[in-house]
């Protein structure tokens, strides 16, 4: 299993896809759905069949699998950024409060 610690590692295998991709068929199982949404074809599974399929703008334009899946990460990463804003900020103040 590949397993990407961060977005510049991320930036890194995505290239790598889109170059190995280049004049042939590729079939790609991602975690991270920023993996797929070039993808000229995205199909969705549940319980071993498929219940969406169309590019990324066609299926975050309507409920189902790939919009719940979507969404969910969005919020996910906001979660992430929000923690990690705080944390800052806190930091921040102690290293302020230290200083006085």
């Amino acid at each position: 299993m590949l397993e990407i610690p961060d977005n510049r590692s991320g930036k890194v295998v995505q290239d790598a896809l889109d170059k190995a991709k280049l004049d042939r068929m590729t079939i790609v199982i991602a975690h991270r759905l920023s993996t797929i949404k070039n993808t000229d074809v995205i199909i969705g599974l549940e319980k071993c069949q498929m219940v969406v399929s169309g590019t990324h703008n066609e299926l975050t334009n309507k409920t189902g699998l790939y919009y719940e899946l979507v969404t969910a990460q969005i919020e996910k990463e906001k979660e992430q950024n929000d923690e990690k804003d705080l944390e800052e900020k806190e930091l921040a103040k102690q290293t302020t409060d230290n200083d006085t």
